[in-house]
Parts: C-alpha cells; sequence; structure tokens
C-alpha cells in the first residue's frame, strides 16, 4: 500500500490550469480598460493643474503690477504677458486667447482641453 501512494504524483491537473488561465484572462478583460481609463484622467488632471498654475501666476503677476504703482488695464496686460511666458513643463504647449486658455499635450496635439481664465477686472464700484 505504500509503494502505491509513494508513486502517485503531486502536481495540478490540466483542468485546474485552464481554469487559473480562464480567470487571469477575465482579470486582464476588465483590469485593461480601466488602466487607460486611468491614464486619460490623469492627463485631463495635469492639464486642470497647467491652467491653474497659469492663473496663479497671472493673479501673482497682477498683483505685483499694482503695487509697483502701475495703472490697473496696464497691471493687467503685464499680468497676461508674464503668465504667457511662464515655464509650464515639457510636455504641454499653452495658446491664451483672452479669456480662454488651451493646455495641448506636446506629444499628442490632438488631446487638449480649453479652461475660461479670470482675468483681474478694473472695476471701480464697491460692493456693501
Amino acid at each position: 500500500m505504500k509503494t502505491i501512494l509513494k508513486n502517485r504524483e503531486a502536481g495540478f491537473t490540466l483542468i485546474e490550469i485552464v481554469m487559473v488561465l480562464v480567470l487571469i484572462g477575465i482579470l486582464a478583460a476588465v483590469a485593461v480598460p480601466k488602466y487607460f481609463d486611468l491614464q486619460a484622467d490623469a492627463e485631463k488632471k495635469a492639464m486642470a493643474s497647467v491652467a491653474a498654475e497659469f492663473q496663479a501666476r497671472l493673479n501673482a503677476s497682477f498683483a505685483q503690477a499694482l503695487l509697483q504703482g502701475q495703472t490697473c488695464s496696464n497691471a493687467i496686460t503685464t499680468a497676461t504677458g508674464e503668465a504667457q511666458k511662464g515655464s509650464y513643463g515639457t510636455n504641454y504647449t499653452i495658446t491664451f486667447n483672452n479669456p480662454n486658455l488651451d493646455v495641448a499635450l506636446k506629444n499628442d496635439p490632438n488631446n487638449h482641453q480649453s479652461f475660461a481664465i479670470q482675468i483681474p477686472s478694473c472695476s471701480t464700484s464697491a460692493n456693501n
């Protein structure tokens, strides 16, 4: 009886291996499209962060120009020029057409987004 048990080989059957491969295939079919969706979402969020940085540079340049004694309209012109000169990374190109900012990926020009940029106002009326 002991010899029979010793000669019996241990391992996986063909059916078990096929089932594991089928499960891996199903998981891959579900996971791969999710990965590409995550990549597209990351690109969109990165473009939105470029637009937010442009807005922040515009606001900071506007405030600095006003503090230096420029008129409001000159400060706006200076601020938009300074914001366009900023470095926004090597992966993006920006095009500013007041008030819209178009951000595009350099390696994929068809992948772009437009963002509305709030230009500082020269209004003299105050809210009470």
